[in-house]
């Protein structure tokens, strides 16, 4: 599950749009899904005050997971496995989670930095990548819109 919460809330998702390189917040995706969820569900079943509150318990949850669960549990670099989670923790400002044991010193340090650097460039030769990831809460917005609209 802590792989799960790793994957798509921590850190930042990056592509590139028309040659700019845009930095989204990862748990932007899943808490756009748990707000649509919650739209949605409140839209078909318009009930009383429980059945609205569990509407939003996974929006809820999804705000905690992106916004507060890392004060509680920090992250570590051993358990990143994405490269570009790897590369934004390497690259962070040092007085931010310098108790990270786990955290590349030395020689390797600089031997990841390398290797991140090289899967970083290669990946964003063009000027459009990764595009369905960066706009997923944008798109998402839109079908909940839609939605919402055909259902109201």
């Amino acid at each position: 599950m802590r792989n799960l919460i790793i994957a798509n809330f921590f850190l930042m998702r990056e592509f590139r749009y028309f040659g700019e390189q845009i930095k989204v917040v990862r748990a932007a995706t899943p808490i756009v899904i748990a707000f649509f969820i919650g739209v949605l569900l409140q839209t078909l079943f318009d009930a009383g005050t429980f059945v609205t509150l569990l509407c939003w318990i996974p929006f809820a949850i999804a705000i905690f997971l992106g916004f507060f669960y890392y004060r509680f549990y920090p992250l570590k670099y051993d358990e990143l496995t994405d490269w570009q989670q790897q590369w934004q923790y390497l690259n962070k400002p040092l007085k931010i989670g310098t108790k990270d044991d786990t955290f590349p010193a030395g020689k390797y340090l600089i031997s990841e930095h390398k290797r991140l650097l090289t899967i970083f460039e290669k990946h964003f030769e063009g000027d459009n990548v990764d595009i369905i990831k960066g706009e997923a809460p944008f798109l998402i917005t839109l079908l909940g819109a839609a939605l919402y609209i055909w259902l109201y």
